[in-house]
């Protein structure tokens, strides 16, 4: 049996501030919003977008490094994993990523 592929792939632009969040063991995350837009023909061919949001956290060394970098109103590709979990009794969903390039 083949095992699971959790992969995230999106480019978009960051629509929050990415901010530094300390966490166990002394050491920091980088939190942030990203909006990509989905475009898409209706049923009867007009065209139409949907918006999607998702946080992004970046963990370790690579969020010091992003967080110089990085700035709100710019479009990047970002590349990573989905992780979720549940926390106070809802499940939260967010892409972490390890990768982020400028998207020119």
């Amino acid at each position: 049996m083949a095992g699971d592929v959790n992969t995230f792939t999106a480019t978009g632009t960051i629509v929050t501030q990415p901010t530094l969040v300390n966490i166990k063991n002394n050491k920091q995350l980088l939190v942030f919003r990203i909006r990509c837009i989905e475009e898409f023909l209706r049923p009867n061919g007009d065209p139409a977008c949907h918006e999607n949001f998702f946080t992004i956290e970046v963990l370790g060394k690579n969020a010091y490094k992003y967080a110089d970098t990085l700035k709100k109103g710019y479009r990047y590709s970002f590349y990573g994993y989905l992780r979720s979990d549940e926390i106070d009794g809802l499940e939260r969903t967010r892409a972490r990523c390890y990768q982020i390039l400028d998207h020119k």
